[in-house]
């Protein structure tokens, strides 16, 4: 069985995710607590999960790229 941080390496790899999507997965996933901060607190400290660059990155490649309504960008990234 993977650890938690294994787990989480693997999800992030392909699509940077916030610090709130991923406590979310590993909950679901049924590591403990412990496990969970632990791992989140090891991943921000290598720069794995920011979730200021990821909003940075995500409104640029929405609204830049994209075109579409910052409005709508600020609205997603709330709820993410």
């Amino acid at each position: 069985m993977a650890t938690c941080f294994d787990y989480a390496l693997k999800y992030i790899y392909r699509y940077p995710k916030t610090e709130k999507e991923l406590r979310i997965q590993l909950y679901t996933k049924g590591y403990p607590t412990s496990d969970i901060n632990y791992t989140i607190d090891e991943l921000k400290k290598k720069k794995y999960v920011n979730d200021e660059m990821f909003a940075e990155s995500y409104i640029r490649s929405e609204v830049v790229n994209k075109g579409k309504p910052a409005i709508r960008i600020i609205q997603k990234l709330q709820q993410k």
